[in-house]
């Protein structure tokens, strides 16, 4: 761990009276907290766009494009799949609403989108689709 750096927070009275009274070390539960949020953010998590709440993880979908149908494999097996490419998607669903999202991994966003559809986040730096109004790695508005 580095070195520690002394800051205020404004917390509310009877939420600080509670912690202190079941014997919460506010100052470890605060840096636990900003550093399982900022491992969240840092691996991308997604907030509902409804209800603002993390959505859970449910699961990885591959999927195959540009590839031959059904029958052409059946017929010519492995060869039927020169020239195909496999994508991964995944599916993060909302616990309150039931909103879902998908998201993808670097190669297959590139695939997708294509360099020239990409911009840089103001704030993370992280690249996000050149329409996004808000950053969805740490959720800055952008210009």
């Amino acid at each position: 761990m580095g070195k520690k750096s002394r800051t205020s927070l404004t917390i509310d009275k009877e939420i600080l009276r509670k912690a202190r009274e079941v014997g919460l070390n506010i100052s470890q539960f605060c840096e636990n907290a900003l550093t399982a949020r900022t491992r969240l953010i840092e691996k991308g998590f997604k907030k509902c766009y409804s209800c603002g709440i993390e959505m859970q993880f449910a699961q990885r979908i591959p999927f195959r494009v540009k590839g031959r149908p059904g029958l052409v494999k059946l017929v010519f097996g492995e060869w039927a799949a020169i020239g195909e490419e496999l994508m991964s998607f995944d599916v993060y669903v909302c616990p309150s609403c039931g909103e879902i999202r998908f998201s993808t991994d670097e190669p297959t966003r590139r695939s997708l989108l294509g360099k020239a559809f990409l911009k840089r986040c103001v704030k993370c730096d992280k690249e996000i689709p050149l329409a996004s109004e808000e950053c969805a790695y740490c959720g800055t508005k952008q210009p």
